[in-house]
């Protein structure tokens, strides 16, 4: 697993705070091919420095998981690579400073409402066979997390180093993404309440253990819940070829 906003060899994109790609975990047959699949933050803030940065990783397909009205606030292109929009809204932005919703109540509602989007996120990396792919959200923390997670698990990733990917987002997001998101809506981070301030940054490891336990529970775990909205044999062959590599091709370790 790479750490806070590195690229395939540690390179760093200038304005993303949440960049990793998902190698290097176990999978069935293998390891999860570095380079192959990444996920972010918004890259709608990149200058030409950062999108020729991103470029450098071969990425050439993002998976936006924004919904619109996010996409029409903050609207990108990006030369070279290719925008598929799969919009998907978690909390109106407009009310997630005052929610008193709990982050696991809207990974609960997000599984409930969007199966069928996750499933086109899932079969667009899979049949994507050119260059590398980036999955983001604003954050890179919540569509964006459960959709990666689904990925991994799909593959056979244990569940222990899919939990260990998610809850690095936190250390990547406090501090300055943190304070520039909320200076930018003119919020000081001290006067949330502690369920919002979880929603703006916090990827706690037990939020996604209670999804991954209810998947179990009503699914028989994520390939079970995957299969129940149509994902089939095919997209999960497509979705191992695609990510899935027998030897490891770096040196980097798993932890």
């Amino acid at each position: 697993m790479l750490g806070r906003n590195e690229g395939a060899q540690g390179s760093p994109v200038p304005g993303l705070y949440n960049l990793r790609s998902t190698g290097i975990w176990k999978a069935t047959g293998g390891i999860i091919a570095p380079g192959r699949l990444y996920r972010s933050d918004s890259p709608a803030r990149l200058d030409a420095a950062g999108a020729a940065a991103l470029g450098a990783l071969g990425i050439d397909l993002i998976i936006d998981l924004r919904s619109a009205e996010e996409v029409e606030t903050a609207s990108y292109e990006l030369p070279g690579i290719q925008r598929t929009g799969i919009p998907v809204e978690l909390l109106n932005p407009t009310a997630a400073l005052t929610t008193e919703q709990t982050l696991g109540a809207l990974y609960e509602s997000f599984i409930d409402r969007y199966g069928p989007r996750i499933i086109t996120a899932l079969r667009t990396i899979a049949r994507h066979d050119e260059g590398a792919v980036l999955v983001h959200c604003t954050a890179g923390k919540d569509r964006t997390g459960i959709v990666i997670a689904l990925a991994l698990l799909a593959v056979g990733t244990p569940r222990a180093e899919v939990i260990r990917d998610y809850a690095v987002t936190h250390a990547n997001l406090k501090g300055a993404w943190t304070k520039m998101i909320l200076e930018s809506l003119l919020i000081d981070v001290t006067s949330l309440p502690n369920n919002v301030r979880e929603i703006v940054n916090g990827s706690p490891a037990p939020i996604l253990e209670a999804l991954l336990d209810r998947l179990d529970l009503e699914h028989g775990g994520a390939v079970g819940y995957l299969r129940s909205h149509g994902f089939d044999d095919d997209d999960f062959n497509a979705l191992r070829a695609r990510l899935v590599t027998a030897t490891a091709a770096t040196s980097e370790g798993t932890s």
